[in-house]
């Protein structure tokens, strides 16, 4: 599939899904039932932050008859990464708390995904 639309496919994902956060690291999680789809997530992450992200069964205790409900967290500079790629295809509000995060890290610097963006713009174009 297209690179681009792979991207603006998980910026979507992220939108209604996602958390942005910043604590002791930048971090992005997404929780929700549909295995399938957070499996397509970490296929996306993988390619860009060159590790698989894990998806983990969360446990349930006590709740019966109820789906299984599968998360994936990715932190500091894979978060920072992801966040790059897709902070242009955002909204309003998500898009304010990314860049929050974008400029205020203090750890290592922000690997420069200008190099990626114009490699999937000319994959794109052929």
């Amino acid at each position: 599939m297209n690179a681009l639309v792979d991207i603006a496919w998980l910026a979507g994902i992220l939108e209604g899904e996602g958390t942005f956060l910043f604590g002791t690291s930048p971090k992005i999680g997404i929780q929700m039932v549909d295995r399938d789809v957070l499996v397509r997530v970490a296929n996306i992450m993988e390619r860009y932050i060159d590790k698989r992200p894990k998806i983990a069964e969360i446990n349930r205790v006590g709740i019966n008859n109820r789906q299984s409900v599968y998360n994936i967290q990715i932190y500091s500079q894979s978060a920072l990464i992801i966040m790059q790629l897709i902070v242009h295809h955002m909204g309003d509000r998500r898009r304010k708390k990314i860049w929050q995060i974008l400029n205020g890290y203090k750890g290592k610097p922000i690997e420069d995904v200008r190099g990626l963006f114009k490699r999937l713009t000319l994959e794109a174009a052929e």
